[in-house]
Order: C-alpha cells, then structure tokens, then sequence
C-alpha cells in the first residue's frame, strides 16, 4: 500500500481536478515521478502475479515510465505497453493523444474518442487534443475549439481555465484575454491550493502589457507561496534588469543560482549584471562558471573577453579570448564591438574604428536595428569617438531610420 499509495493519488487527482502538483508547481515528469515504477514494480513482487491488483500496478509502472521518459517515441511505447496491461487506462489514452506525431492524427483522434467515451465528464482529453494540435500541427483554431469544448464539458473546472490563459498568453498573444482567465484561476483557487504558477504567469502577462508594478507583485506572491520558485525569481530579476535596478537584479539572479546552480543562463546574466557594475573581476569567474556549464557558445568567450579587457594584467588573455571567437564565429557582433573598447584602452584609435564597422555591419546583418543603436549611445568607453563627425556617419549609414529618429 505504501509503495503504491503516492501514485494512485496523482492519478486519482488526473481523473478530478487535474491539479496534480507538477501543474501546480511546473516541475518536471521527473523531478517528481522519478522513483514511482520501481515502486510499483515492487509492489507488484510482494503481490505476486496471480493478485487481482497486480495487471493494474504493471499499468501504473509503465505509465509513469512513459511520463519521466524524454523521447516522443519512448513515452508513446510505454504508454501503449500500459494499455496492453489495462486496455481502457484512461490516463495512457490521453497521454497517446498528447504525444502523438504529426502524421498520427488519426490515432490521436481514436484514443481521443476513446477516453473521452470512458470519462464522459473528464475534461483532460480536449485538453491533450488542444496541446497536439497547438504543439505538433500548430493548429490555433482547433486548438482554441478543444479548449472551449473542454469549458463546455466542466465550465468550473480550473484546469480549463489555465490552459486558456496559457493559450491566449502564449500562442493568441492576447494578454488581455489571458489576465482574465489567471485572475479567474487565481480567484477560484484561494488559500487551500498553492498555485505559484498561476501568479507567476500572471506577472509575465502584466509584463507584456507593460504594467510592471502589476507584474512584480504577482511574481512576488508567487515566491510568497513557493519559496523555491525558481523561475519567479528569474521574471524578478529581469524585471529590475529591465528597469535599470542592477542590484535588485543582482539579487534575485544569485537567488536563482542557488536555487539551480547547473542553469549556464543565470550565470550569464549576472556577469553581464557585473559588466555593467564595472565589477570585472567577479564578472570573469562568474562567466567561466557559465562557459564550464553551457553547451559551445562563442558569445560567451567574448563577453570573458571583455571582462579581462577591463582588469589589469589580463589583456593578453582577453585578446586570446577574442581571437578564438574571430576564428569560430566570426559573425558575432559584439566581440567586434568588444574590441573596439580593446583598442581605446591600448591606445589604436584607427582600429577601433575598422572594428566599429565590422561590428556595425555584422549587427545589421543580424538584424540588430535600433536595439544595437540605443546600446551603443549608452556604451560609456565610446564616448570620445561619439564625438567625432566619423561616428555620426557610421550610424547614419548603417541605421539611417534610427539616427533620424534619435
């Protein structure tokens, strides 16, 4: 019973309310279902095979199997081997749905049928229809058609009302729309389920429409009601980034790392918070932390390239750093740009300009219009060359609408 007991709850709330605690908190299939085959494949020893309940657990394991499993194809074939257990499981059906492939249409829309003829009244197999025609044909209309039949089939059922506002948040864009479906979940939920998810989803919608005094206080309640949310912090520290509160943003990014201290992207951004600190030293070993962790990213030897442009003694070392990006990306703007300052500091103003083209000209390039425009007026090393008529003539050039703007 006590090996068993923690999955047959999660499935128990998949057929109800369907607020299991991986939507509630957006872990992983993983993270928290990790060790439920191998309890179910115990219990299902100490049953023996010739226990009434034993086809019903080897289900249940390969169930579980297929939801921490990674590939598409690998999730589909334990699904179906939990089917061959227990023909009408209603949960591998609705997965079969979700993690059918574009040409399975057909199939999906069978165990479609299936499940929802088991469960007339469960809502879980419009939305698994929503999530494949939204994930794997990309089908908007029908994706938004399965969610209002869900809506019709159980119009108080809370999932439905947070799968809409993440359709209208992420795929309609329609923020609007979304911030009414959260403050509906928000609403209902109250203090006895803890939903971070719905709060922190809610702030990336103010956001978007540009209420960031909204924004922060939803990602804050979000923290309020799971301390370890990770992804709460992140929206508050590029919250405070945005905004030009540096320290703020210092904070919640280190907060993010100790919370995950595997994510290369955090420790990117908080040594490019230490760029702009002028704290060059703590920037370098903070960007090698991310260089140590992050796939091959050549941007990344650049930026240490800066860094060590900016501390003494190291200037042959960042030179290095650059050379290395020259030779395996060299259509990267910013390590031409990070040159630039290279050269003002050791005194080659005539490469600094032939570095500021080649940088301007790769940013165009890269499509990298206005952004890279307003970044170079604030880039306080340029500031000399800012007044000579040669940098006036470059930005006209390379960003003609801009500069008459500006």
């Amino acid at each position: 019973a006590a090996l068993q007991d923690d999955a047959q709850q999660v499935m128990n709330t998949m057929l109800k309310s369907g607020l299991t605690e991986r939507i509630l908190k957006n872990n992983s299939f993983s993270d928290i279902y990790y060790n439920y085959p191998v309890y179910l494949q115990r219990a299902g020893e100490l049953l023996g095979k010739y226990h009434y309940m034993y086809e019903t657990l080897q289900a249940r394991k390969y169930f579980f199997e297929g939801l921490i499993k990674e590939k598409k194809s690998d999730k589909r074939s334990s699904f179906l081997k939990a089917l061959s257990w227990q023909p009408n499981m209603p949960h591998a059906l609705v997965k079969l749905i979700e993690f059918s492939e574009v040409d399975q249409l057909d199939s999906a829309a069978y165990f479609f049928q299936k499940s929802s003829e088991l469960i007339p009244s469960w809502v879980e197999p419009y939305i698994a229809m929503s999530r494949f025609y939204r994930g794997t044909l990309e089908n908007e209309d029908k994706d938004e058609e399965m969610l209002n039949l869900a809506g019709q089939i159980d119009t108080n059922s809370v999932l439905v009302w947070y799968q809409k506002a993440i359709f209208y948040a992420q795929v309609k864009k329609d923020y609007s729309l979304a911030e009414y479906w959260y403050l509906k979940v928000i609403d209902v939920v109250g203090e006895d389920i803890c939903f971070p998810c719905a709060h922190n989803n809610l702030g990336a919608v103010y956001r978007e429409l540009g209420r960031d005094t909204k924004a922060e206080e939803y990602f804050k309640k979000a923290i309020e009601l799971d301390f370890k949310f990770v992804k709460a912090y992140r929206n508050l520290g590029s919250l405070n980034l945005d905004s030009g509160q540096l320290k703020e943003a210092e904070e919640y990014f280190k907060k993010c790392i100790e919370l995950d201290s595997t994510n290369w992207m955090f420790y990117t951004t908080l040594g490019g918070i230490y760029q702009s600190l002028e704290r060059w030293e703590e920037s370098a070993i903070i960007i090698l932390k991310a260089i140590e962790l992050a796939p091959p990213i050549w941007e990344l030897r650049a930026m240490l390239g800066n860094s060590y442009t900016h501390i003494p003694g190291k200037m042959d070392a960042a030179m290095i750093e650059f050379n290395k990006v020259l030779k395996n990306a060299p259509e990267s703007p910013d390590t031409y740009l990070y040159l630039v300052e290279w050269c003002i500091i050791n005194d080659n103003i005539e490469d600094a300009w032939l570095y500021l083209e080649l940088g301007l000209e790769k940013g165009k390039g890269a499509g990298m219009g206005e952004t890279l425009f307003l970044d170079l007026r604030e880039q306080k090393g340029f500031h000399e060359m800012q007044k000579d008529l040669k940098w006036g003539a470059l930005m006209e050039k390379y960003f003609p609408e801009q500069f008459k703007k500006h």
